[in-house]
């Protein structure tokens, strides 16, 4: 009788005890699910989400601004990304945010061999490069060990000799390197227009109109229509207009390939003014069609 006499006092204990996990576990559910909506909401991973988002002067958790982040441009967010991040930015670290906000894996591309393909980097990445292995006297010998470095070494190699970490000289370190243009991709988003280069997809959307691909290197590139552009206008050809612009940039059509064609007659990349002509070309075109 006195133990079921402890127990009825004990059961208000009890209650509280029970009421206290049960709303603890509520808690848990709703803050796992809000973080998943999140995820599944988010244009980017979380990490980038997290700085952006203070940068925006809400919490880090806060969907609040989500959609400005949504219609910022790529290269946008990554700058804001490493104007805002604490700590200094390594060459890991960037290539990092690179895949995060344009999904290009520059490691992958440095491991595969892909990236410009050059007789040598320009002088001054070589004489960076010079500096961080302690070559006195340049050579071809030395400049062939200089250019059988995987990309991402060339990169950290040369960041750490001069302690750059500003968003600006990245940017442009990683075109002298890799051969990627990070602003003039961002500028392509909403082109309409896929484009596949160092052995990936850089843009691509179902509803876009043209290809650009490259092979490897970059050494030479072909144009053609996508099968939504086939589909929606009953054409396998480009457009005359961008079929003469093709012409004049020095491509031609290759019958095997069931595209316009242009390779560097160098064995080089080509260079980053040729990827512009071709591309406005593109663009200029795409301007003036009426295609859903």
């Amino acid at each position: 009788m006195k133990n079921n006499k402890h127990f009825l006092l004990r059961l208000p204990l009890l209650a509280l005890i029970s009421f206290l996990f049960l709303s603890i576990a509520a808690f848990v559910v709703k803050d796992k699910k809000k973080i998943s909506s999140q995820l599944e909401t988010s244009k980017y991973p979380i990490p980038i989400m997290t700085v952006i988002r203070k940068s925006l002067g809400v919490s880090s958790s806060s969907g609040e601004f989500d959609h400005i982040i949504s219609g910022m441009s790529k290269i946008d967010v990554l700058k804001q990304y490493i104007k805002q991040v604490e700590i200094p930015i390594t060459g890991m670290l960037f290539r990092k945010a690179v895949n995060d906000v344009f999904c290009l894996n520059l490691n992958k591309i440095s491991d595969e061999g892909e990236g410009a393909k050059l007789l040598v980097y320009s002088d001054e990445i070589m004489e960076g490069l010079r500096e961080a292995l302690n070559i006195k006297n340049p050579s071809t010998e030395s400049n062939k060990t200089i250019m059988s470095l995987k990309k991402a070494e060339v990169m950290d190699l040369y960041l750490k000799t001069y302690n750059l970490h500003t968003y600006e000289e990245i940017i442009r370190i990683v075109n002298l390197i890799y051969g990627i243009n990070l602003p003039g991709i961002s500028s392509l988003e909403d082109s309409r227009i896929s484009l596949f280069s160092k052995n990936q997809w850089l843009l691509q959307k179902d509803t876009n109109l043209f290809v650009v691909y490259t092979g490897k290197g970059d050494i030479d590139v072909k144009v053609y229509p996508t099968p939504y552009y086939i589909k929606q206008t009953g054409l396998t050809e480009l457009p005359q207009e961008l079929q003469n612009a093709l012409l004049n940039l020095g491509f031609r059509f290759d019958i095997e390939k069931a595209a316009y064609y242009y390779q560097n007659p160098s064995g080089e990349t080509v260079s980053d003014s040729f990827k512009g002509q071709t591309l406005n070309a593109i663009r200029a075109v795409v301007g003036n069609m009426t295609v859903d």
